[in-house]
């Protein structure tokens, strides 16, 4: 970049282009400019200024008429130099600034030449690549995660020498059969790159069977981690070789296409028996024959489908589970519910459980049967409202009796009397978390009110409160709760009960809530208060994270 001065102030920004930003020296441009400035600033004078002290109505004289419009003549002219010298600052202002930009740019072609990523060791840059990278669950990896890797391979020639001989950067592998044209190039040419690493693999293909891409997931089963399998229950048949092939595999998701009734033939999935590392496992659809298939003794997490006759027989089978997602199968003709408690009184790994169900008469004499759960935090409770709650006393309450000591955080869906939640409530002396959803009424949400100082408070730690689904309370009986739990003053603060820190009310899309109680709740915001009012957001709320969605 070459400047020149003398009479053009001159920028050279590169061969051949040229701005000139004024024509004369810059000393004297911006002296001129002052001037300039300073002579419009100039005051305007006239003779007849007494007239405008007078407070009566003056009719002028010819003579002084004609001086009045000579000044308002002054005046006018003065608006236009004014008005054509802020035209030409603006548009200099414009130019300099473009011609920053053009400089910046300029600078910045020349500062990459030096810049000190260059001087990083490829080994150093190749690890750097691999924190770049998005870390997605195998059923989220899709072609649009899988572009970070090819970037990095076309920023250069040695960035891209150094992203090809990482193979780490290669390891997802994403197939859908519904975009493929005759080939599997893209995921044989991920797979080449990827050298003998671990592979994060999720598969869509929905028709039957393909023999090819059967074949290409069985030749790389010995180099699975972590799999997600959208797939038919005919390709999950057919890739029953990979048994005893499975040294890496870490997790796996399945969800089969095919809808399960009482003719469709049962996957085996015994072949994910003797995989000595798997420790999650994931089933969207409840096509396993037998429980027992999987390899409890060792898994920690699953998400799937039981039996309800089995659900208490799986904590006796997986000893290390530390977060279970059940899905209650209905019962088949034949299956005997047991009368038994079961044989392993307590498990103490278990942090998560999460029991979500349709239209189940019999869940209910299962609860009881589950074992202490000394160590659980989490609990997700939530059944379709025409479930029966048989007996809640003998079957509820006795689950949060043995199990609710160190609850944390709670969602409470389950249509019962109000008296047998707040006897579950009162054996959860740590919860900091509760979501009440379709069933929080005006009676129940004054339990949670504190009681006067001789009496133990219901949910003593109390930090947030959401109120999801059908609203059946009012808003004063909200109000009450936020003036009785909130540490609004310092003295307040000093009280160990009041922690509440926010309520969220979220009702169904088509259950509107009062504009005068939602503004009467919102106003709490405004002195330090979170209160949250929106629709339920229904597939959040039956995610695996439920404490997300707010």
């Amino acid at each position: 970049m070459s400047v020149g001065m003398g009479q053009d102030v001159t920028i050279v920004v590169s061969e051949g282009v040229t701005t000139t930003l004024f024509n004369r020296d810059e000393d004297d441009f911006f002296e001129g400019l002052s001037a300039r400035i300073s002579d419009l600033q100039r005051p305007l004078v006239s003779p007849l200024e007494h007239l405008l002290e007078n407070t009566t109505r003056y009719l002028p004289m010819p003579a002084e008429e004609i001086q009045i419009r000579h000044a308002i003549s002054e005046a006018s002219a003065r608006l236009s130099e004014i008005d054509r010298a802020a035209v030409q600052i603006q548009r200099l202002l414009r130019d300099l600034e473009r011609e920053r930009t053009n400089v910046q740019e300029f600078a910045n072609k020349y500062r990459v030449l030096i810049a000190p990523v260059w001087e990083l060791p490829p080994e150093i840059l190749s690890y750097i690549f691999t924190l770049a990278l998005p870390l997605s669950p195998p059923s989220e990896i899709s072609r649009r995660t899988l572009r970070p890797a090819l970037v990095l391979a076309h920023v250069n020639q040695h960035w891209r020498n150094v992203a090809l001989s990482t193979p780490q950067l290669w390891t997802n592998i994403y197939i859908d059969a519904s975009t493929l044209q005759h080939e599997l190039c893209i995921p044989r040419l991920l797979v080449k790159r990827s050298g003998d690493c671990p592979l994060t693999l999720h598969v869509r293909h929905h028709a039957p069977y393909s023999e090819e891409i059967a074949e290409l997931l069985i030749s790389l089963s010995p180099r699975w981690e972590h799999v997600s399998l959208d797939i038919s229950i005919v390709m999950i048949e057919g890739l029953s070789r990979i048994q005893g092939h499975l040294p890496s595999l870490r997790s796996v998701e399945i969800k089969a296409s095919l809808r399960w009734t009482d003719e469709t033939p049962r996957a085996h999935l015994g072949f994910f028996s003797n995989a000595p590392l798997l420790r999650h496992v994931a089933i969207a659809s409840p096509f396993i024959p037998d429980y027992r298939a999987l390899p409890w003794h060792q898994l920690t997490s699953y998400d799937g489908p039981v039996s309800v006759v089995d659900i208490p027989r799986i904590f006796e089978v997986g000893p290390k589970l530390q977060e279970c997602f059940i899905q209650p199968m209905r019962m088949t003709p034949g299956q005997i519910l047991p009368t038994e408690p079961p044989e392993a009184s307590a498990h103490s790994t278990l942090t998560s459980l999460h029991l979500s169900t349709g239209l189940l008469y019999n869940i209910f004499m299962q609860v009881h049967h589950l074992p202490a759960f000394p160590n659980l935090r989490r609990l997700f409770m939530y059944y379709d409202k025409r479930v029966i709650t048989t007996n809640p006393s003998q079957t509820l309450v006795p689950l949060f009796a043995k199990s609710g000591a160190q609850l944390e955080e709670l969602t409470f869906g389950v249509s019962t009397d109000t008296s047998t939640i707040r006897t579950c409530l009162i054996h959860t002396p740590e919860l900091r978390v509760l979501q009440i959803h379709r069933v929080a009424c005006d009676e129940l949400l004054n339990f949670l009110t504190l009681p006067p100082e001789d009496e133990t408070p219901l949910l003593p730690k109390l930090e947030t409160l959401r109120l999801s689904g059908k609203v059946y309370f009012q808003a004063r009986t909200v109000i009450k709760i936020i003036r009785a739990r909130w540490a609004q003053s310092e003295e307040d603060r000093q009280h160990p009960n009041k922690r509440l820190k926010s309520i969220a009310i979220l009702p169904p899309r088509h259950d509107k809530f009062e504009p005068e109680a939602r503004k009467e709740l919102l106003a709490f915001n405004e002195k330090g208060f979170t209160v949250v009012i929106r629709p339920l957001d229904r597939a959040a709320f039956r995610s695996r994270t439920p404490s997300s969605f707010c």
